[in-house]
């Protein structure tokens, strides 16, 4: 199961983690999400 990413909640668990992630790396992981969210509600 893929955990989805809340852009809005700053308490999501996955916050923490995100911070640990280089920043270019971090705003590819963010696009990625978006792009999936695309799919997902078009």
């Amino acid at each position: 199961m893929v955990p989805v990413f809340n852009r809005n909640t700053s308490s999501h668990p996955m916050s923490s983690d995100a911070r640990q992630i280089p920043k270019k790396q971090y705003s590819a992981f963010i696009r990625l999400h978006n792009e999936l969210d695309n799919l997902r509600f078009g």
